[in-house]
């Protein structure tokens, strides 16, 4: 296919004024080879990390600062879902890079008339946000505009437009969420949790993001997520699958380990209570969650730290959950209503 006219299709697709007519050239265009999709992804990180700063009476000044930022860029600074790895054959890799800096400048020039364009047709009109809450105690299923599920969890929240931009995918998630995206080449799915952004093409993954909680986790089941710091792009992380980013809210520190048993991560959207070398204080909270009730530990004499692994089925009552640990824990109960006291044994 003419390079011109893939100019023109990519500077219309990232500027939102593409045809359904025009995405779907451009999709069977990138599914074509790697060189295609390397080229057509460099641009789109390029041209959304250009746009804020540059307009189309600087494009000299834009050109420049395009080849620095090429020369200078690390394979990691983009998302291997969003940005396919790169063969290191470093002749490979200059020759992609030197395609992409002989039509950024064209298609940046392009797709600025487009976006200013979209800057004020968007203050024009108002987008419609759909806010989703589960109360502790209560799960549920949601389908997204785009097709794509999410098993909110109890005690969390997501927001998400009535319809999402031509653009991008993006909704925000407090709590714990499981996704499974709907692939989509050309628009990102975009997470937003606290200081945290997770982004992905298609894929299903976990985040816990509970406000009061020290830590944000991302795991992933299948697919590749990047998780980055927002407004640090270079604090980021890649993760394939049995892989999890631990965001440290304390130290603003993010870093990447992996998971043995899947169960520990996804096992709540499927309905089952997980518990692996988990300590009774955080079992009791997360009863207290699962069941909607209040659970008041009567110490001394009952270790909160000891750690305990089990599993129970979908719909099981809290009483049997409750035996069930208290044969191993050794203690005693009482419950009453929504009111659970735990003693020594």
């Amino acid at each position: 296919m003419d390079q011109e006219l893939i100019n023109d299709l990519i500077g219309l697709v990232l500027s939102g004024e593409a045809t359904e007519q025009d995405k779907e050239t451009l999709r069977n265009w990138i599914s074509q080879s790697e060189e295609n999709r390397e080229q057509f992804y460099i641009l789109r990180a390029l041209w959304k990390n250009t746009t804020t700063e540059v307009n189309r009476t600087n494009s000299d000044e834009l050109f420049h600062k395009t080849l620095k930022k090429i020369e200078s860029s690390r394979p990691d600074e983009y998302p291997q879902e969003s940005y396919p790895e790169i063969n290191e054959n470093k002749n490979k890799r200059y020759i992609g890079l030197k395609i992409a800096a002989s039509i950024t400048v064209l298609l940046v020039a392009v797709a600025l008339f487009f976006y200013q364009k979209r800057q004020i047709d968007a203050g024009a009109g108002k987008i419609l946000m759909v806010e989703e809450s589960n109360p502790a105690g209560r799960k549920s299923r949601i389908f997204l505009p785009d097709g794509s599920v999410v098993w909110l969890n109890s005690q969390s929240t997501i927001i998400y437009p009535e319809s999402f931009s031509e653009q991008d995918r993006e909704i925000q998630l407090t709590g714990e969420a499981y996704f499974e995206v709907t692939k989509d080449s050309l628009r990102p799915f975009n997470i937003l949790s606290g200081n945290i952004k997770t982004t992905v093409l298609g894929t299903s993954f976990n985040i816990k993001a509970h406000q009061n909680a020290e830590n944000v986790l991302v795991a992933v089941k299948s697919g590749r997520v990047a998780v980055n710091l927002q407004g640090e792009p270079s604090k980021n992380v890649i993760l394939g699958p049995n892989e999890m980013a631990i965001y440290a809210r304390n130290s603003d520190n993010l870093s990447k380990t992996v998971f043995d048993n899947p169960m520990s991560q996804f096992a709540w959207a499927e309905g089952i209570l997980y518990f692996q070398n988990t300590t009774l204080r955080e079992v009791f909270s997360s009863l207290e969650v699962w069941y909607n009730v209040s659970i008041t530990v009567e110490q001394p004499g009952i270790d909160l730290n000891h750690v305990y692994t089990g599993s129970f089925k979908k719909n099981e009552t809290l009483r049997n959950v409750l035996e069930a640990i208290k044969f191993i824990e050794k203690f005693d109960f009482k419950l009453k209503g929504k009111e659970v006291t735990i003693t020594k044994n």
